[in-house]
């Protein structure tokens, strides 16, 4: 017998995913068809209802951000520029 422990990552993934997208100001349509990945996934997964593949997270922070930061789950902070 196995035990899930849910401790909210995806739940985290998919705000990370829909608060990108939004930055952006793309709809579920437009990610869905930058990425190749189905707007029902996305849509699915931003509402934390699914847990995204590696291929998944792939195609998404590619578009979105590099894989480090988009996985890091810590918005991205604006930095001064000195002026």
């Amino acid at each position: 017998m196995s035990i899930i422990i849910d401790d909210g990552l995806d739940s985290r993934l998919g705000a990370r995913i829909r608060l990108e997208r939004e930055r952006r100001g793309w709809s579920l349509t437009e990610l869905a068809q930058r990425s190749g990945v189905s707007r029902a996934m996305i849509n699915k997964v931003e509402r934390g209802d699914a847990s995204p593949t590696a291929s998944l997270l792939g195609r998404l922070s590619g578009l979105l951000a590099s894989l480090s930061q988009f996985c890091s789950l810590e918005p991205r902070r604006a930095v001064p520029d000195g002026s």
